[in-house]
């Protein structure tokens, strides 16, 4: 079980950038290298052509990352205060949430935001997916329906054999989940 964490919004669009979006930024820094030769060579009205792509375009692309990927539960809940606990089935995360359970999405004042409600989800061996190392932690990415990624950083946990611990477990998640799924 790891401490109560929660990631930044620099981390976590970075994190949804590197998972999701690479493919986009290269495809736009292309168009954006073609307009500038085309600019430098023929005629300047390109460099207009590279601005539309940088500050059209590319807000486009980062909303779509943010409703598309960044507003799914598991992701959601990296950038609210949670914890994980892992087991052998999968993980389990505990979030506290500051807003009533009364339904009016009233929010809870700033003096009560530690002493919130919790609600627990729990995210299936069988939805991890291959880990990428980030920084000083691990970027879990999970398969449909979840869908995601859970930030799983070393410094949330109280030492780092038990960071190391919780990083086997899930490989070896993977491990089983992958030869139970593969075809003869």
């Amino acid at each position: 079980m790891t401490a109560t964490f929660r990631m930044s919004g620099a981390a976590f669009a970075a994190s949804m950038m590197r998972l999701y979006a690479m493919k986009w930024i290269w495809g736009a820094l292309a168009v954006v290298a073609a307009c500038a030769l085309a600019a430098a060579l023929s005629d300047v009205r390109w460099l207009i052509v590279a601005l539309m792509v940088v500050f059209i375009v590319a807000p486009m692309v980062f909303a779509f990352l943010y409703f598309n990927h960044g507003l799914r539960l598991s992701c959601a809940c990296n950038v609210l205060p949670h914890s994980l606990a892992f087991s052998e089935r999968g993980i389990t995360a505990t979030v506290e949430t500051a807003c009533d359970d009364a339904g009016d999405g009233a929010v809870a004042p700033a003096a009560d935001a530690g002493n919130g409600k919790t609600r627990e989800f729990f995210f299936p061996a069988g939805s991890f997916r291959r880990y990428h190392v980030a920084g000083d932690g691990v970027v879990l990415p999970l398969a449909a329906p979840e869908g995601g990624f859970l930030w799983i950083p070393a410094g949330a946990f109280s030492s780092r054999s038990d960071f190391n611990e919780a990083v086997g477990m899930i490989g070896r998640c993977l491990r089983q989940h992958t030869i139970c799924n593969e075809t003869p």
